[in-house]
């Protein structure tokens, strides 16, 4: 369900009225479907590095990794096509260099270090929303208004806060 983020890419194409151009819904519909193997290559990165703490968390335990449904050695062949995949999608899509490198850049950060800095972990969850939006700017050729920005910031600082507090509440009531 994770690729539903991804439809964040239309977000600067419906404010522009252009949504309903098809060029431009069939670039942002390409992007949609990189963001979406790019998503795929970023879990499989986090799930390498959280194998044995997601075994300890009773939803997370259930990812394949965790579950020992796909071995390592598989999952890293799997990571290997999927950055391969991911390069050969944005050499058609070449305004999406910077945006992908970032995305890639900022998750893997989040992976290794920032989900544990409990306010650079609510921050980096709006970045990694705003650097959808910024792409879907790009391959559509539409500004983005500071309103739509902030918007999107506000938003999914929400989302991100409420999230932790549900995760926060739910492990406080299983440890009493």
């Amino acid at each position: 369900a994770h690729w539903i983020k991804n439809f964040f890419l239309f977000l600067p194409l419906f404010f522009s009225g252009e949504l309903l151009v098809s060029a431009k819904l069939f670039s942002a519909g390409f992007a949609f479907i990189i963001f979406c193997f790019l998503s795929s290559t970023v879990y499989v990165i986090n799930d390498l590095i959280d194998q044995d703490n997601d075994r300890q968390h009773p939803i997370k335990k259930n990812r394949v990794l965790a579950a020992n449904r796909l071995s390592r050695t598989n999952a890293y062949f799997l990571l290997t096509f999927l950055i391969i995949l991911d390069n050969i999608l944005i050499y058609f899509h070449p305004n999406l260099v910077f945006p992908a490198g970032a995305y890639i850049i900022a998750n893997a950060a989040y992976s290794f270090w920032l989900k544990r800095v409990m306010i650079a972990d609510f921050l980096m969850v709006s970045i990694f929303y705003l650097i959808r939006i910024w792409a879907g700017g790009l391959v559509v050729n539409v500004p983005l208004s500071k309103w739509l920005i902030l918007c999107t910031i506000f938003i999914t600082l929400l989302i991100a806060v409420a999230k932790r507090r549900a995760e926060f509440i739910h492990h406080s009531t299983r440890s009493v």
